[in-house]
């Protein structure tokens, strides 16, 4: 066993596999455990405001640090106190105490992801940065489904399972990050070979610093969106005769459609900087949204799953790759990358409870579609000026 070590970045991929897998069982069981205690849309909103607010909160704090501090330190940290946090799930008997358990899980997943995704930039050299986020994404998006699809099961055995399950992936998440060595920085420079396609990469990005910013506005509707899938729709569906195992293999399939765009991006560098398939990425998820409203009904479900999922993986990848690309700041743009997660999902879940209270739970809907048709807006008038300009 002292022999076997994993090479590269493989540790980083394993171990963001097996903590998706923990986050998403946690997630996806959460408004499943309030809908047993008895939690209404207002109160579900909170529950998924509070875990994703703290998460935004922390990951902005982490911001301005996140390019000093050791991040190994932090990784393995927050898993394991993520860890307790899991089990302490099942000892709640309140739906608000949910709120404080949420809470802290958001706080701990600030401590993971940013260091981690800085650590990794850190590793890679430009010319290899597209794969070795690719190969991230994967890892995290392939262990998403998993706990998803598995939460529903477990949950129908014990509501305290998906929790125990969740904490014991957390612990060897943190035996894994405990034992990466250390850093090794890549160099960027003095590598010959690498020369013309760096320089392919600068002249693609020179003077466009401006698609780093709308794919962080982006960024922000497009989780507005997920606040309302992870947070109301369930609820929506179980009182329409689901069960939670049912719901989660909706949920399984959207991720599913975000992994497999994650593999079609990784084949070709031609969606960067480039207008059109963010666009496409947006009519795609406005159209999910109208899908949801107009039905519930199993085929429904699974197409808005689907388009959802498509448009939420180019979104994703855009915003966390033009962070990346602007290495001399790599840290603080993951850490606003994710605080873009928290901060929009934080919105679509309380502004969801608030709208499905007051009228009812496919209002939500068309409200997402309308925040995700703004931020299209957006990019229109910048990809408008741009061809002015040329």
């Amino acid at each position: 066993m002292r022999n076997l070590h994993l090479s590269g970045n493989s540790p980083f991929f394993l171990a963001s596999f097996l903590k998706s897998f923990a986050e998403l069982t946690f997630v996806t069981g959460l408004p499943f455990y309030a809908i047993h205690l008895g939690a209404g849309p207002m109160e579900l909103g909170i529950v998924g405001a509070a875990g994703m607010g703290v998460y935004t909160l922390s990951c902005l704090a982490i911001s301005r640090w996140v390019d000093r501090l050791p991040p190994k330190m932090l990784a393995v940290a927050s898993l394991v106190l993520a860890s307790f946090n899991a089990v302490s799930v099942f000892m709640v008997d309140s739906v608000y105490s949910l709120v404080l358990v949420a809470g802290i899980n958001g706080f701990l997943s600030g401590g993971y992801w940013p260091p981690v995704m800085t650590w990794i930039s850190r590793r890679s050299a430009d010319t290899d940065l597209t794969r070795q986020l690719c190969y991230f994404n994967l890892s995290w998006s392939i262990g998403g489904p998993i706990g998803t699809v598995v939460t529903g099961f477990l949950f129908e055995v014990s509501p305290a399972l998906p929790f125990f399950v969740a904490a014991s992936a957390l612990l060897c998440a943190s035996f894994v990050m405990a034992g990466v060595r250390g850093e090794r920085p890549t160099q960027h420079t003095g590598e010959e070979s690498h020369h013309e396609s760096h320089g392919s990469i600068q002249g693609r990005r020179s003077g466009k610093r401006y698609f780093l910013y709308l794919s962080w506005i982006s960024m922000l509707a497009t989780f507005f969106l997920m606040g309302n899938i992870r947070y109301q729709l369930p609820k929506r569906a179980i009182a329409g005769g689901m069960t939670e195992s049912e719901v989660a293999i909706f949920l399984f399939l959207m991720s599913v459609a975000q992994l497999i765009l994650f593999v079609v991006l990784l084949r070709s560098d031609r969606w960067q900087f480039r207008f059109r398939y963010i666009f496409l990425a947006h009519v795609v998820s406005i159209l999910s949204m109208f899908v949801l409203f107009w039905s519930i009904s199993p085929m429904a479900l699974l197409l808005s799953m689907l388009l959802y999922g498509a448009g939420n993986s180019v979104t994703y990848f855009s915003s966390l790759y033009y962070g990346m690309v602007f290495r001399t700041v790599r840290g603080r743009n993951t850490a606003i990358h994710e605080s873009t997660i928290g901060g929009g999902f934080l919105c679509g879940a309380f502004v969801g409870g608030l709208v499905a209270e007051r009228w009812g739970l496919s209002a939500p809907y068309p409200l997402c579609a309308g925040i995700t048709l703004v931020a299209t807006s957006l990019w229109a008038i910048a990809a408008r000026r741009e061809s002015r300009a040329v």
